[in-house]
């Protein structure tokens, strides 16, 4: 299950602090996870990719390289948030 949160006007940073502060939040409230196998709980992964300064990309490119920062997070654990800037090489996305 995935959605997008806007923060119009927000840098890399400041998107950082909220992603990670609503992972927290989720991971504190312990929520079974019934299809988890051994059971476990809700966690959250995020992704993170900011617009701005001489980057012309669109918006689909924009959530496209969220969602590329997205799977890195799953790929290496879950539970966690990445940015597309620290893809391998996130010129490439």
């Amino acid at each position: 299950e995935e959605f997008l949160a806007l923060l119009p006007g927000q840098d890399e940073s400041t998107g950082r602090v909220a992603a990670e502060r609503l992972r927290r939040q989720v991971e504190a409230m312990m929520l079974p996870h019934p299809g988890k196998t051994p059971p476990g709980t809700v966690t959250v992964s995020g992704g993170i990719a900011t617009h701005g300064g001489a980057d012309d990309a669109t918006p689909a490119e924009i959530i496209e390289r969220a969602d590329r920062a997205l799977y890195m997070a799953k790929e290496e654990g879950r539970n966690q948030i990445r940015a597309w800037t620290e893809l391998p090489n996130p010129e490439d996305a």
